[in-house]
């Protein structure tokens, strides 16, 4: 039973951390699909959390159902061989220009911490990470299970102080722009599924039972429920003080004082390296073995990310990742319809 318990709160915790990268870290994801719609956008994260517990349980659970382990064989399984691997090579793609946002956004911070030109910290981002990228899997699973926690508990104690320091009303309503705040509901989950799949997938090989599996997709989609508001009413609460930033929840760390700010960078920092390294590890694996040459495929991933790092952080997020997010929801939506044919 202790192992059983175990095993549900290891699948939780991974899940969680390939949800809260350092989109999330920074702020800026919660703002373009959440905080802007105003108090709208809290019931919207809500919403997105739920939808998280169910598609975590659902992945896991057929996986381990079926005992597939491998993210492109449950693809295969899923939609068939053709459409297998058109969606594999849309998951590979998000990936590549998802470290390219984490280079750009490395440049961002370097900029609004250090007064450093975005480029040269860009530059200097994407250095370290093709020296990680040389490492190997088990070097980058040692990493992320420090770093991970330590970004989370980051996130927790700014959020939490900030909220505990407002002696002001936080509950006036803003202008919000235009649009449906259900559909970046859906685009947020299906971009973020895109790849935290790919991590669910084998990541099911932990449990001991689909029953275990399923918990384990659910607490941690319950995790990230309750992360997510909170981290979107500290957003919604500062509000005015922070439209326009590259890095909103940064620039609210500095509310809290010269300590808090430069933890926090470092926090966010250790995110957008940690997130760059996980997807640049991927697309590198899946391009060297067709090439045979490890440090030439790092190195063009990382020169390729330097011009995107020129556009700013915040508009990265919003074309990208909503990009994305629409290309997702046939993932999103071929999973949940595989599930519901086969446990009907």
């Amino acid at each position: 039973m202790r192992k059983n318990s175990r095993d549900v709160w290891q699948i939780a915790a991974v899940y969680a951390g390939a949800v809260l990268g350092a989109g999330f870290a920074s702020g800026q994801e919660l703002m373009v699909f959440f905080v802007r719609y105003g108090v709208r956008g809290l019931w919207g994260g809500a919403i997105a959390g739920g939808m998280f517990a169910l598609c975590g349980a659902i992945v896991l659970g057929r996986a381990k159902a079926l005992k597939i382990y491998n993210f492109q064989d449950y693809l295969h399984r899923v939609f068939g061989a053709k459409i297998a691997k058109g969606l594999y090579l849309i998951v590979e793609l998000f990936l590549a220009v998802s470290f390219c946002i984490m280079i750009a956004g490395g440049g961002a911070l370097f900029q609004e911490q250090l007064g450093i030109p975005q480029l040269g910290g860009a530059l200097f981002t994407a250095l370290v990470c093709f020296i990680v990228l040389q490492g190997n899997l088990k070097g980058l699973t040692a990493i992320n299970s420090i770093l991970v926690p330590f970004m989370l508990c980051g996130i927790l104690f700014t959020c939490v102080v900030f909220l505990l320091s407002q002696y002001r009303e936080m509950w006036l309503p803003f202008a919000v722009g235009s649009g449906k705040f259900f559909i970046s509901v859906f685009l947020y989950v299906s971009f973020n599924m895109i790849s935290a799949s790919a991590v669910l997938v084998p990541l099911s090989r932990i449990a001991d039972s689909k029953s275990g599996a399923v918990k384990g997709g659910l607490l941690g989609g319950f995790a990230l429920l309750g992360v997510i508001v909170l981290a979107c009413l500290v957003l919604y609460a500062a509000y005015s003080g922070i439209v326009g930033s590259q890095l909103p929840l940064l620039t609210i760390s500095k509310s809290l004082g010269s300590a808090a700010s430069v933890l926090y960078a470092v926090v966010l920092y250790m995110a957008m390296l940690t997130t760059a390294a996980a997807n640049g590890f991927s697309v590198v694996e899946h391009f060297s073995a067709r090439t045979g040459n490890r440090k030439a495929v790092s190195a063009v991933l990382c020169l390729a990310a330097i011009p995107l790092s020129l556009i700013p952080f915040s508009q990265l997020i919003e074309s990208c990742y909503t990009l994305f997010g629409i290309l997702g929801l046939f993932l999103l939506c071929g999973v949940v319809y595989d599930w519901f044919r086969n446990e009907k």
